[in-house]
């Protein structure tokens, strides 16, 4: 056991059991039903990571979020969620949060994030700071949410709603990397992959291709087409820091 604490706040008690479960052979864990045994349990002892349900008992998840982040600003806190809603989980970084865990989750997913989370973010920012991240997709939530998530990274973000007009802002910006939605109207992910690669000037320019469509086709097209990596839209902020990150520091 590594003596980190970490809080677990949710109503469910099945939640509870199983990150306790499974959380305890590695951390201390605590357990709380409500936002108010939350704050009362800030007030003895200092946890490293708050893991809290978006839909907690008692206060406002975010409320209880801006409440910690103030007082106990070193403490790591996660938002578990059954929704994915682009602009409130934007709104959760935004005030502070961590990142945010997707119920029902897997237990690898529960590890992933307990480890970044303690991990404070410090080894992806040298690689994200300062870097142009275009990102093109035409839905103004999700353009928001990715802002977001690479410019608490310091990194610059380029937002472009037209696939049409990729290749031409691709000259303009230069961008470090490219994170490209599928589903463009009036043009595919996968013909602006395959223009952007087999083009001499941009054709070293990594392209992740995000979707919301879990298909293992669309996967392989998407890498035919020469993108780099794929992904759901729906992944963890946290995990496509790391990949960007990753990508970018192996260049």
């Amino acid at each position: 056991m590594s003596g980190e604490r970490i809080l677990v706040v949710d109503s469910n008690n099945l939640v509870r059991e199983v990150c306790s479960r499974f959380l305890k052979t590695k951390y201390e864990v605590y357990l709380a039903e409500t936002g108010d045994e939350a704050r009362k349990m800030f007030l003895e002892i200092n946890f490293d990571v708050m893991l809290v349900d978006l839909n907690i008992r008692g206060i406002n998840a975010l409320d209880l979020l801006k409440r910690i982040k103030k007082d106990y600003s070193k403490c790591a806190v996660v938002i578990m969620t059954g929704q994915w809603v682009p602009q409130m989980l934007a709104d959760i970084m935004k005030e502070g949060g961590f990142g945010y865990l997707e119920k029902p989750f897997e237990l690898a997913e529960l590890d992933y994030i307990i480890k970044s989370a303690l991990e404070k973010r410090s080894k992806y920012k040298e690689y994200l700071e300062g870097k142009k991240i275009m990102v093109v997709d035409d839905e103004d939530e999700l353009l928001d949410f990715f802002r977001t998530v690479f410019e608490l990274e310091k990194a610059n973000v380029i937002t472009l709603h037209d696939g049409k007009s990729v290749l031409s802002k691709i000259e303009q910006e230069s961008p470090d990397i490219i994170l490209l939605d599928l589903m463009l109207s009036g043009i595919s992910g996968f013909e602006i992959c395959r223009n952007i690669k087999s083009n001499d000037k941009f054709k070293k320019i990594p392209v992740f291709i995000l979707t919301s469509r879990a298909d293992e086709k669309d996967r392989i097209k998407g890498i035919e087409a020469g993108a780099d990596n794929y992904f759901m839209k729906s992944i963890n902020p946290q995990a496509l820091i790391q990949e960007v990150a990753k990508y970018l520091a192996g260049r």
